[in-house]
């Protein structure tokens, strides 16, 4: 006989037994009872026989009975009614009847079922045919309605039952139990499912680990197909079964015990065909994700390793936040170099599949630390005004600077520090900056403590100048240095104190001016230095007064003769803004006196001419640059 036949056989054994109603005899056989079993509520019904010592309710047969087993007992009225009772809660009962007052008694046991509905699971087959799985034991057969006209009839333990439908069209399958030779009066449980023509795959749509033991997954799952979870370690690609059967109302399903240092796992889903137990369709895969975090001055390295995924995020959390989206999903390694000492990031690695599925990774935290000290400073600029020399640099790129340490120059003992600042400007002040030209070297000092002692040497300028008698000006000074690329060429900025100003430039360090300007005699002189690097400030020098001589000349004899030549004494020059003439003779006394310097003296007094001889004079005069110029000597007063 084949198994499906033996299936038909004890199948069609139970439809004659099973729930057939019967009246059970009593231990005696005194009475009857139409069920001794059922589910709650139950109502039996008592009936008594020809063999009862007598029939209750009639004369002369009076009747107790006990309902319970508890040995209280109720008189059986002499109502000729069916004698029942209903049982509204679960348990064994003892139904026991004393005769005539207790000379005969006689009894039955009563079992109450709980009314609770068989849960059942329906699992879908290919070819629009269902896998009923029934997940209960407390009834010794299971009546099945198919929903489509059929039923069947299946005891406890059973092979799960198979079922095919003609069409797609939604049933709704309902299961209720029943127990031998018992009242066919238990609920049933309902649910409905739609006939598949073919088993679809199901979706894994996110994996979230939470420690290196336990992670999480997210499933879109469709109703009445049969799941089984997989997993492969590494990468593997035999995948081995994790969980079965997968309950389709899962959204988040967690899974521990696992082991995730240094090593990653891929799941996916299996969707199973229960009725050829074979796999109809397999879920996408999805792979946790082994994140390492290792530090290096001035780097954080990133490394991982995973599946096959289209692209990564790396999501960067902490004092300053920072995502790195859209990596290639080839990629297994990231350096962020974006980043500052003593300073804590926190990365999260997402792989994004092509399905949009995503894998979190856990988090990986490290404080960041440098041990590369500050670029070198290349580009100095200084500038003169007064006894100050204000210094501007160029900041090292990228770095964060915490203080900058000024040193200046001194022949005894090299350079010294002379102050510092937080900002990339600083101000020498009390320097003799006409005097001398002063240099400097700034040190730098990071915010991880890095320090770099040196940098550029860069020497104020330093102008100096002197005027000739022909108003020829030659000016000198020190080439600037403070720039890497160099100077590109040099101004000298020409003023006069009544205003107005000149540019002259030059490529070399000195110039030659020729100033006639007779209604000036100061010129004031500063040299600007332009750098060959765009976006440096220009560096200046001291500003230096040129005071063009005033070129006193006087002769020391004159002829006033009438020949019209050397007929006058005069003193001679320029830039005379005032003038006193006091001429004495050999005696002392007084004999001219003028306030002009274009009047001479003829060699008169009062219209008289005076005698040859030797005279003396003395000269007070002021110049333009406000200094007081005398003159002293004598003249000798000649005649032809």
């Amino acid at each position: 006989m084949t198994q499906a036949f033996k299936h038909i056989a004890l199948c069609t054994l139970l439809l004659l037994f099973a729930g057939v109603s019967y009246a059970q005899l009593s231990n005696k056989g005194f009475f009857t009872v139409n069920e001794d079993r059922g589910c709650n509520p139950l109502t039996i019904t008592i009936e008594f026989t020809a063999s009862a010592p007598c029939i209750c309710r009639q004369s002369g047969c009076p009747c107790n009975i006990d309902y319970d087993g508890d040995g209280t007992y109720d008189p059986i009225p002499p109502i000729p009614d069916p004698i029942e009772h209903t049982y509204t809660e679960a348990g064994v009962y003892q139904i026991e009847v004393l005769f005539q007052g207790g000379s005969a008694q006689d009894f039955i046991t009563i079992e109450v079922a709980e009314n609770t509905p068989p849960d059942f699971d329906i699992y879908s087959c290919s070819a629009e045919r269902v896998v009923i799985n029934i997940n209960d034991n407390s009834f010794e057969n299971y009546v099945i309605d198919y929903g489509d006209g059929n039923t069947e009839t299946v005891p406890r333990g059973a092979a799960n039952p198979q079922h095919a439908y003609a069409d797609n069209a939604q049933k709704t399958i309902s299961i209720r139990g029943l127990n031998n030779s018992a009242e066919d009066n238990c609920n049933a449980f309902s649910n409905t499912v739609v006939p598949l023509n073919a088993i679809p795959a199901a979706s894994i749509t996110a994996l979230e680990m939470i420690d290196m033991n336990t992670l999480a997954l997210e499933y879109s799952l469709q109703p009445d197909i049969l799941y089984e979870l997989q997993i492969s370690p590494a990468g593997n690609s035999n995948f081995s079964l994790l969980k079965k059967p997968v309950d389709e109302t899962t959204v988040r399903d967690t899974i521990r015990n696992l082991n995730m240092t240094d090593t990653y796992y891929c799941f996916r889903m299996a969707s199973i065909d229960p009725c050829s137990n074979t796999v109809a369709a397999y879920s996408n895969e999805i792979c946790s994700i082994d994140l390492n975090l290792i530090l290096e001055s001035d780097v954080n390295k990133l490394s991982w390793q995973t599946g096959s995924t289209a692209s990564f995020d790396i999501i960067r959390t902490g004092e300053d936040p920072l995502n790195y989206n859209n990596r290639p999903g080839a990629e297994r390694a990231f350096d962020d170099t974006n980043v500052q000492c003593d300073t804590e990031y926190c990365y999260t690695l997402i792989g994004r599949y092509a399905n949009g599925a995503t894998s979190t990774s856990l988090e990986q935290c490290g404080l960041a630390f440098s041990t590369i000290p500050p670029d070198q400073i290349i580009n100095i600029s200084t500038t003169v005004s007064d006894n100050t020399i204000n210094l501007f640099w160029e900041a090292p790129t990228n770095q964060n600077v915490s203080e900058y340490q000024i040193k200046r120059s001194n022949t005894a003992s090299g350079f010294i520090p002379v102050g510092a600042s937080s900002t990339n400007e600083f101000q020498n002040t009390d320097v003799a900056t006409s005097q001398q030209s002063y240099c400097y070297e700034i040190a730098s000092t990071d915010d991880c403590g890095n320090k770099n002692p040196q940098s550029i040497i860069a020497c104020s300028i330093l102008l100096s100048g002197s005027a000739q008698a022909d108003n020829t000006i030659n000016l000198t000074w020190n080439e600037y240095e403070g720039w890497k690329n160099g100077v590109a060429g040099y101004t000298v900025e020409k003023s006069y104190p009544g205003g107005g100003t000149i540019p002259l430039n030059t490529n070399t360090n000195s110039l030659t001016d020729v100033d006639n300007n007779n209604n000036e005699q100061v010129v004031l002189y500063k040299v600007i230095a332009q750098p060959n690097q765009a976006g440096l400030p220009n560096s200046t020098s001291n500003t230096i007064e040129i005071i063009k001589p005033v070129n006193i000349y006087y002769p020391n004899a004159f002829t006033p003769d009438g020949n019209n030549r050397n007929e006058i004494f005069r003193i001679n020059g320029r830039f005379i803004v005032s003038y006193e003439l006091n001429i004495f003779n050999r005696w002392g006394e007084l004999i001219f006196v003028s306030d002009n310097m274009d009047e001479g003296w003829d060699g008169t007094m009062n219209g008289k001419i005076l005698p040859l001889g030797t005279y003396a004079f003395v000269a007070k005069m002021q110049d333009m640059a406000g200094r007081e110029i005398t003159k002293t000597g004598t003249i000798l007063l000649l005649r032809k």
